[in-house]
């Protein structure tokens, strides 16, 4: 069905949006992107109920900008789209990472940053938040972040610290 086929291109949307980031050089991170944009907008014309593809062809509508004022415009009236339809989905469904994620990413392309960063922020505190789930998103904020002229960095701050434990072999001891 439509909405089987919409989610397929946009798993193949998000490997080429993968491949976009390690490009190597800027002309094939553009192409690339271009590619993936394309790939989120085929899943929306599928399935116009599809969040993510919202989201993610808001996303790459800043990514693949290049601070051309109708291409930003655009990108913004996506993001409006994406606040209206997660208040419809969280009326619904109720308030999760997913939503607090995707408010992140259109409070950002917005350029309300203070607000971007507040849901960031809650992410954490979020009760369905796994530790991968909060490593996807301050990764993919990275990508955000350099759209939008700023460090890769930026965002991090709104993160939990990243704490890694590395273990080989016997089980530690316990104190005493």
């Amino acid at each position: 069905g439509r909405r089987e086929q919409a989610s397929v291109l946009l798993q193949v949307g998000n490997i080429v949006r993968e491949e976009s980031h390690h490009a190597p050089d800027p002309s094939s991170r553009r192409v690339t992107a271009a590619n993936a944009l394309a790939l989120y907008q085929r899943a929306m014309t599928l399935d116009p109920e599809l969040l993510d593809a919202l989201v993610l062809h808001a996303a790459m509508l800043l990514v693949t900008s290049d601070n051309q004022p109708s291409r930003m415009q655009e990108a913004q009236a996506s993001a409006r789209q994406v606040l209206i339809r997660i208040e419809q989905f969280e009326h619904e469904q109720g308030a999760g990472f997913r939503t607090l994620w995707f408010q992140a990413i259109a409070y950002s392309i917005l350029g309300r940053l203070d607000e971007s960063f507040a849901f960031y922020g809650k992410l954490k505190d979020s009760p369905d938040a796994s530790t991968a789930d909060l490593a996807e998103a301050r990764y993919r904020s990275q990508f955000i972040a350099e759209a939008l002229g700023h460090p890769r960095r930026f965002f991090y701050e709104a993160f939990p610290p990243l704490q890694l434990l590395v273990f080989s072999g016997h089980v530690p001891d316990l104190a005493g």
